[in-house]
């Protein structure tokens, strides 16, 4: 009898633990899908997560289009499985298909055989600290300043740019470079002066600062990358390449000093693979980040990430474990590394 597989998905809301504000929007919540595949043996328990994240997955990812081609890929799961360049321009469903259908071929959950999955290798990642007043803020780096973070990443362009100043000259006073990394995510949301800004960064030994421009100002952003004030990182610029062609003529135009790959948003596991060969190719430096997921696509980007051997020397924004209050719990991956990993 031959083997016939399907699939079923059911939608979950992650309540997260306080309110998350980026440049974009406030979230109390986030929506993802689980997506399950089995067969007509019975064998199944093979879980994917598709996470699409509103304001900014691609057009194809709106909400209408979404659901319709979700319901596609369900009932005809079988077909995209082996046609997964068709789920392109959908990465996050194809991230969670790309998921589900390796945890189906391998059910001990350990998708990767690597370092990280022996448990031999941690990951190291960057703590985050989440756009809010000023106040907040500086607490939060506070607390994080009495752990053993040595990268933290900072969202910033929610408050006064003063007050952000302060927020870096009060972690500098505390740790200088040479004990923590400070990276910065501005979402596209540098004012006018943001040359002016970036010179006033500086001054507080920045490892790298995430898309400081509009998606639509590639040669504004061009011309940075080329002063590099302050190292320049693509992330929003990411969304929308589909194919390896269109990912190296991004690279090679703006010439950028990093890149931060979200799987759920620039191309799931088959797309990730290519914008890291063509950073690799062109001496970029990158990192994998989460979409926010919940601690089941977080495993597995965890995985995914340990095959390289660069991950385990730049920090990964990997720590988003403890995000929600009723995240998944991790209990197929019930090792020491990536209990670690999680700050």
């Amino acid at each position: 009898m031959r083997i016939h597989l399907s699939a079923r998905c059911e939608a979950l809301e992650l309540a997260f633990r306080f309110t998350a504000k980026t440049s974009r929007e406030t979230m109390n919540t986030r929506k993802v899908w689980i997506l399950e595949i089995y067969d007509n043996f019975g064998k199944g328990n093979a879980f994917g997560e598709i996470a699409p994240l509103k304001g900014l997955s691609i057009e194809l990812e709106d909400e209408e289009n979404f659901h319709l081609k979700l319901q596609e890929v369900i009932e005809n799961i079988e077909y995209y499985i082996h046609h997964l360049d068709e789920l392109r321009a959908y990465p996050s469903i194809l991230f969670g298909v790309e998921m589900a259908y390796l945890a189906y071929k391998r059910p001990s959950h350990i998708l990767f055989q690597t370092d990280f999955t022996l448990g031999k290798k941690s990951i190291p990642i960057n703590a985050l600290v989440w756009m809010n007043d000023a106040e907040t803020m500086k607490k939060d780096v506070d607390r994080l300043l009495k752990t053993k973070a040595d990268c933290i990443k900072l969202k910033i362009g929610g408050v006064n740019f003063e007050d952000e100043l302060e927020i870096l000259d009060f972690i500098r006073k505390q740790k200088p470079k040479e004990d923590l990394l400070l990276r910065l995510d501005a979402n596209g949301n540098l004012g006018k002066d943001y040359e002016y800004q970036l010179k006033a960064l500086a001054e507080y030994d920045i490892d790298s600062i995430e898309q400081p421009l509009p998606v639509s100002e590639i040669d504004a952003t061009k011309a940075l990358c080329e002063e590099n004030i302050i190292p320049i990182a693509l992330d929003e610029q990411l969304l929308g390449h589909l194919f390896f062609p269109e990912k190296q003529k991004l690279l090679t135009t703006i010439k950028p000093q990093a890149i931060v790959i979200k799987p759920s948003l620039h191309g799931g596991m088959q797309g990730t693979r290519e914008w890291i060969l063509a950073a690799d190719e062109h001496r970029i430096k990158w990192w994998i980040t989460s979409s926010l997921e919940s601690n089941l696509g977080l495993g597995v980007l965890a995985q995914f990430a340990s095959k390289y051997p660069s991950t385990y020397l730049t920090h990964q924004g990997l720590g988003t474990g403890r995000l929600y209050k009723n995240n998944i719990e991790p209990s197929y991956l019930d090792m020491q590394d990536y209990r670690l990993m999680m700050i």
